[in-house]
């Protein structure tokens, strides 16, 4: 084919069929379009590579076994974000288990979203969301930036770990230019007790403070992970590191307002002052502050010039750090330091933030355990879901008339309209993302509900804050059950709606903390209003049926008199939960549709999705037949991937199981035929199933011709090299 030529070809494809045009582009947003079909037209990937090996202490990737390996990249410890590709760089939400930033170390828990040069894989900055101090219930540890950005030239817009919108510029400070509504901004520096003492009950218990490690570890006495301490005298405590076999390595004596360490051999003692802040007042930084800013990696001058923004509460340092003019801010609340730094177009490694919009705070959202949301966008209008969910109890609702969903101004964050649908039907949390495309002729935002629903609003029209309702589906039969811990049968929408040649197709799924179940496949017809779910909850009074209110737990109760009856303005193309694919009259395992977190992936009307038990279903995209089933033997999280004839799915193990585009399982797998004990067997094996060394959690996408792949700590950018 002429190579002039295969962009107006892929152009043409893409207008025919509703796939996205993504040969020799960027990957701008999860699924690559707003219509979330995670399929590339025309691109040629690998099918084959190794990814060489690791150092297993500091991750370090060594390449000498490596196949097909452009470069790797340091992630966090835990990563669930989709890698986005654009304008030469990538963005990937992780949490901190890299610790690019000094002032973070890998050991404190930060939610990333990390850019990387799409050349080589060099880091070149971090935007940072502190953990919300309410805890697991609205920020769960370790879990980090679990959501895809979405990128339209140099801006950038993603959910933060703190139920924040945030938009950034994607070329950070480099451009010489801060973005922001206001020159800089304050990066926080370091959090911790505004006092150096020990904790006031001591007997063989860890170090807590966590001021008292940072402090400590200037001197080269590494507390944290390692050391315990006993009481000698209230006053006095004794230093024993677990990591020397217990050896006593010093101690502690606390002497008024003075805390002193002595060496084991009483020699070499270093005095610190209790109150971090003592001097402040006066214009002087203490010692000890001056040991926090060199863990934080700001050396002071010995001449600082202070400010008093608030007495014995906050003050201004201005100082010149490594050759340049910077402020800083030291904060005490409640007992509590916090110590800032001035954002300036020196500080590289940090994100250049243009505005943020914290949901919690102007909208009264309450996320359960995490807010997520891979934002996409229509003309100059985001669509955002806010995560809102239950409380800690999983039965309480502490916001039921928080919005689900919002549209904002991408330019400016301006909220143009919310929605509180689900209200106090949420069953458990808000985890999907939207989709949008004119469907119909009308432009239309399909957005998920924490209640089970799916439902589609106008995309451009709006009345005094409030959508266009243009119809919505309930995914769950009427009779199922929401039971708690994933026991019932009702189930949430994990998974993101695909718009595929004109029709919706959405799944149900659970919280991956509740385990298998039973799950629905749906493809929907957009083009009707109202109410269009497959069946109506009724009930029969005076002879007559009745429509029955939406229920959180359970639509249609049988016991007392409630039936569900077929719904004549239903939406319904097919709907898929079983299929007896060999024709025995028995459905086996394989033959069912568990719940899944994934979205579907189509091409040339074959469907591809993968359910949380694991199993591959490929199915006719316009009927909902099933042409075969596969068992990966391991649960999969993330969304396969459709590149020229072949489909990418990963697993939890690790592993990237790749199928051919086809609807013939001869030619998408093979058999293979085994003896154990003297008996035969048969089984199913992939063409190919490579293992990337950890669990593959999020999607892989191709971009300008290479496959990348993001496992739990690492980013891998695949491509055909020639040996």
């Amino acid at each position: 084919m002429n190579s002039s030529r295969f962009p107006v070809v892929i152009w043409l494809a893409s207008v025919l069929f509703g796939l996205p045009a993504t040969s020799a582009q960027d990957w701008t947003q999860w699924g690559g379009t707003s219509h979330r079909n995670n399929t590339h037209l025309g691109a040629i990937v690998p099918d084959d590579w190794e990814i060489g090996e690791f150092v297993r202490r500091t991750g370090e990737w060594i390449k000498d076994d490596a196949k097909n390996i452009k470069w790797v990249a340091k992630l966090g410890s835990q990563t669930y974000g989709t890698p986005i590709v654009a304008d030469g760089r990538i963005f990937v939400g992780t949490n901190n288990g890299a610790g690019y930033l000094k002032r973070y170390p890998n050991t404190t828990d930060v939610g990333c979203m990390l850019c990387f040069r799409e050349s080589d894989g060099k880091f070149l900055w971090q935007h940072s969301s502190e953990k919300l101090p309410s805890g697991r219930v609205h920020d769960m540890p370790m879990q980090g930036i679990v959501s895809s950005p979405l990128v339209e030239g140099n801006r950038m817009w993603f959910v933060t770990s703190r139920g924040e919108v945030a938009c950034l510029d994607t070329e950070g400070y480099y451009d010489g230019e801060d973005d922001g509504p206001e020159p800089g901004g304050w990066a926080v520096m370091f959090r911790g007790t505004s006092t150096l003492t020990p904790p006031e009950e001591p007997t063989l218990v860890s170090f807590y403070d966590r001021t008292l490690y940072a402090v400590m570890a200037t001197l080269g006495v590494s507390l944290q992970y390692s050391s315990r301490y006993e009481d000698l005298a209230g006053k006095e405590w004794t230093i024993r590191s677990r990591n020397q076999g217990s050896r006593i390595v010093g101690r502690l004596i606390l002497d008024g307002s003075e805390l002193r360490f002595v060496e084991p051999s009483g020699g070499a003692k270093f005095v610190f002052n209790t109150y971090l802040t003592s001097g402040l007042d006066d214009g002087h930084v203490s010692t000890t502050l001056r040991a926090l800013l060199t863990k934080a990696g700001l050396e002071l001058p010995a001449k600082t010039l202070v400010t008093r923004e608030e007495v014995g509460t906050a003050w201004t340092v201005f100082a010149i750090v490594n050759g340049d003019y910077t402020w800083l801010r030291f904060v005490v609340e409640d007992s509590k330091l916090t110590i800032s730094k001035a954002v300036t177009i020196k500080d590289q490694r940090e994100a250049d933030v243009v505005w943020k919009f914290d949901m919690m705070k102007e909208l009264g959202v309450r996320q359960h355990n995490l807010a997520t949301c891979s934002i996409t966008s229509w003309g100059d209008t985001i669509f955002v879901g806010t995560s809102n969910g239950v409380d800690q109890s999983h039965i309480n609702l502490p916001a039921p008339d928080a919005p689900s969903f919002l549209a904002m101004n991408k330019h400016t964050g301006k909220v143009l309209w919310t929605d509180n649908s689900p209200g106090h039907n949420l069953l458990h949390g808000q985890w999907s993302s939207p989709a949008v495309g004119e469907l119909g002729g009308v432009p239309q935002v399909i957005v998920p509900g924490g209640d089970g629903w799916v439902y589609s609003f106008h995309a451009e029209e709006s009345t005094n804050g409030k959508p266009t309702l243009l119809w919505k589906f309930d995914i769950n039969p009427k009779e199922a059950k929401w039971v708690l811990g994933g026991r019932g049968t009702r189930n949430n929408i994990m998974a993101i709606p695909v718009i595929y040649e004109g029709l919706v197709y959405v799944s149900g799924g659970q919280d991956p903390e509740h385990g298998e179940g039973a799950g629905h496949l749906w493809c929907i017809d957009p083009t009707k209003r109202g109410d269009v779910s497959s069946e109506l909850a009724m009930k029969r009074l005076d002879g007559r049926l009745q429509p029955i209110p939406h229920r959180k737990r359970q639509a249609v109760i049988p016991d007392q008199g409630e039936i569900a009856v077929d719904n004549p303005n239903s939406a319904v193309v097919w709907h898929y939960d079983k299929y007896d694919l060999n024709g025995n009259g028995e459905i086996e395992f394989e033959e069912i549709f568990h719940r899944t977190v994934s979205s579907v992936v189509i091409k040339n009307d074959l469907l591809f999705v993968s359910d949380f038990s694991g199993v591959v279903h490929c199915i006719n995209a316009k009927t909902g037949r099933a042409f075969w089933t596969f068992d990966m033997l391991a649960a999969s999280w993330g969304t396969g991937m459709i590149a020229g004839d072949n489909v990418y799915i990963g697993d939890e193990d690790g592993d990237i199981t790749i199928f051919r585009l086809s609807a013939d399982p001869a030619e998408s797998f093979t058999q293979v035929q085994s003896k154990s004990n003297g008996k035969h067997s048969t089984y199913n094996q992939a063409i190919r199933e490579i293992n990337m060394a950890n669990s593959a959690y999020s999607t892989p996408v191709v971009a300008n011709g290479v496959l990348y792949i993001a496992n739990k700590t690492h980013l891998f950018a695949i491509a055909n090299r020639e040996e």
